[in-house]
């Protein structure tokens, strides 16, 4: 444990590099990750109409489509972002929706995505996987999540937060691509996704200026002693 001198040291050659600009006492913002088409809305499909055809920014795998939904499928036609979703049959088929984001490469910090999980009335909801993935094949380690149960003919947002902190486990992937993807479990139902979303706050790294300051503030502090 700190010991309550050093704890007094480090305090105040902090407050001395910030009065010096050499570290800031803000917190990072998040940054806003770009995600293509979304809300799957390019192109709008007709009102009951399901694509099975890829959509622009995302990639498909088994049986998953795009739908425009209907009474059907959720009262009053409804999804949560525009009018289209992308949906992910189980049944052993291996389903898969991905994208590659397009300007965002492996940074230490924290990334957060969530996304709307729909229970279609016609279908019984299936288990719904979600990887942040590292030149397509590598997962980073999920940090939490929030994953609220989805009542019948309704959407619930969910949350995935994946930390990239320590240099042992990452350091040979900082500056590689990222991809998102969503995977179906189950041997039967459909999953509903819409309105995908994702940031990143990075982790301010002290100049080794600053880093050589407080080390010596520490030291010079403690032979006063």
């Amino acid at each position: 444990m700190m010991n309550l001198l050093t704890y007094f040291a480090l305090k105040s050659t902090r407050k001395a590099l910030i009065l010096a600009g050499a570290v800031t006492p803000t917190f990072a913002l998040a940054d806003i990750i770009t995600i293509n088409n979304p809300g799957f809305e390019d192109p709008v499909l007709a009102d009951g109409v399901t694509s099975g055809t890829s959509t622009p920014g995302w990639n498909r795998l088994g049986s998953t489509t795009f739908l425009n939904p209907s009474n059907v499928h959720f009262p009053g036609g409804n999804a949560t972002e525009g009018f289209n979703v992308a949906t992910m049959g189980a049944g052993g088929s291996g389903s898969s929706l991905f994208q590659n984001l397009p300007n965002t490469t492996l940074q230490y910090g924290t990334y957060t995505f969530q996304f709307d999980v729909g229970d279609r009335l016609d279908e019984v909801l299936h288990n719904l996987g979600f990887n942040l993935l590292i030149n397509a094949t590598t997962i980073v380690p999920l940090t939490s999540s929030n994953t609220p149960a989805v009542p019948d003919g309704e959407f619930r947002t969910w949350t995935f937060t994946y930390d990239v902190l320590v240099p042992s486990t990452f350091e040979n992937f900082i500056g590689d691509p990222t991809r998102i993807r969503f995977l179906a479990f189950g041997s039967q139902g459909f999953s509903t996704i819409d309105n995908v979303q994702g940031t990143f706050t990075a982790i301010p790294e002290p100049s080794s200026a600053a880093l050589i300051a407080i080390a010596c503030g520490v030291v010079c502090f403690r032979r006063r002693l």
